[in-house]
């Protein structure tokens, strides 16, 4: 018997891609969107792309990091570095963790991953009294190697280009606006890039109108409430207090799409949802 998707590897057929961000350690919020959108590990013309935050906030870190091991190993896998990547990886190089690591959620993928290579549950006592056997133990699961070999800063395909928060912008002292880096594939640097990250993307494309010629940016980082809020108040916005609107009971944390960008990142820690969106090319 052949293998079932021999008969598939032809010239006419698209690769699908199924793009999520922003899942934050919430693997069966993940798992339950990927599978209801298709997405078929032994596919050969399925990959997934994550745009950063893989980690961090939820309880299925190991789960989590397993899954993402896997799809690696059958190439399956797009994974873009977001900002709490670099905030796991800045913890062990500064080896101690701050108020800020916990509130991010740092600190629940430190100890889980500790717990995994001792192989027991670590209570917070034992874990804040002793820092540097907890990195240590962490460091030993392998998962700064494996974002170092992994990560991207960005991903691009003939229509669409992947980042976390937005490609790297810099401020016009003429224009006393943001604009894009200039040649931003080949003049960007790691700082540059480590900023972005952090570039709530919605806002540079509806405040500062910043497209990429030719392209769709789909970024995750900012939730796309925001998005839907400018959209039902349009030129208004300013009259209201935005940030409540954005986290209300009936916001819209679905998928957003605007001119030359696509936001994706729904919110996991409210809305146990991740958004999947599929493409093909």
């Amino acid at each position: 018997t052949l293998f079932p998707y021999t008969t598939l590897f032809r010239s006419d057929f698209k690769m699908k891609y199924f793009v999520i961000s922003d899942i934050h350690s919430f693997y069966t919020e993940m798992m339950t969107s990927l599978l209801s959108n298709g997405f078929d590990a032994e596919n050969p013309y399925h990959k997934v792309i994550i745009c950063g935050d893989a980690f961090d906030r939820g309880d299925e870190t190991i789960k989590m990091f397993e899954w993402l091991k896997e799809m690696k190993s059958k190439d399956k896998l797009i994974y873009i570095r977001g900002n709490h990547e670099d905030l796991l990886e800045d913890v062990f190089r500064r080896n101690r963790i701050s108020s800020i690591d916990v509130s991010n959620g740092t600190y629940l993928t430190i100890k889980s991953l500790a717990q995994e290579q001792r192989g027991h549950v670590i209570d917070d006592f034992d874990a804040m009294s002793n820092i540097n056997t907890l990195l240590s133990d962490a460091y030993k699961t392998g998962i700064i190697q494996f974002l170092d070999e992994t990560c991207i800063d960005y991903y691009e395909t003939k229509n669409y280009i992947f980042v976390h928060g937005f490609i790297p912008t810099k401020y016009d002292d003429l224009t006393k606006s943001s604009i894009i880096i200039p040649s931003w594939r080949k003049n960007a640097t790691q700082r540059d890039w480590a900023s972005s990250r952090w570039t709530n993307g919605l806002s540079m494309a509806i405040d500062c109108g910043l497209r990429e010629p030719d392209k769709t940016i789909v970024v995750g980082h900012y939730h796309t409430s925001y998005g839907h809020v400018r959209d039902f108040y349009g030129k208004d916005y300013s009259k209201v207090y935005l940030r409540s609107l954005e986290f209300e009971p009936n916001a819209d944390f679905s998928i957003w799409k605007g001119n030359g960008i696509i936001a994706l990142d729904g919110c996991v820690t409210l809305t146990h949802k991740v958004n999947c969106l599929v493409l093909e090319e």
